[in-house]
């Protein structure tokens, strides 16, 4: 027997995404967060969608579900070319909090050299400096306000890595 309900499916939800009316993609995003875990992999596939609104939409939803998973794919999202879809991000995680620091201290790592990354890496860091984190932060913020961030950003990255306390999360397969 089918199940009658009102709700659309996922792909159908994903699709709206790309709406030009903001009311729509609202409403999608807002059931795809509903359907929380089981949205994240659909919704980090959207991350480099040509659209700038679906990734938008896509950062913001991975951002209110909260999955850690989420949060490599989210990093990423720092070097976007449209600076909403940076902001956004780096609003989510900051969120995430020492989720996010993580993937975040391997990017800077891995590419210190982009100023975006760079850029929304020190507004993380300066949220995230407030809380408990601040210890761990200081001296990534201090590299990245400094003379020859590229340079000496990888290091103090690299410190910050080997202190951060170890988490069991688990990320999704992509």
């Amino acid at each position: 027997m089918a199940k009658l309900t009102n709700s659309p499916n996922i792909d159908t939800l994903i699709e709206n995404l790309a709406s030009p009316y903001q009311t729509i993609r609202k409403r999608s995003r807002d059931s795809l967060v509903m359907m929380g875990t089981m949205a994240v992999k659909p919704l980090i596939e959207l991350l480099e969608h040509q659209n700038y609104h679906v990734r938008w939409e896509a950062t913001k939803a991975l951002g209110e579900i909260g999955h850690p998973a989420a949060a490599v794919a989210l990093v990423k999202c720092l070097e976007d070319e449209y600076l909403d879809v940076r902001w956004r991000a780096a609003e989510d995680l900051i969120a995430f909090g020492q989720a996010g620091l993580l993937p975040l201290l391997q990017a800077l790592i891995a590419r210190p050299r982009s100023v975006r990354l760079r850029q929304s890496a020190l507004h993380i860091l300066r949220a995230l400096n407030l809380t408990i984190l601040h210890d761990l932060t200081t001296p990534i913020v201090a590299a990245l306000e400094g003379v020859e961030p590229a340079m000496n950003v990888p290091h103090a990255a690299h410190l910050a890595l080997q202190a951060l306390p170890k988490t069991g999360s688990s990320p999704i397969k992509h």
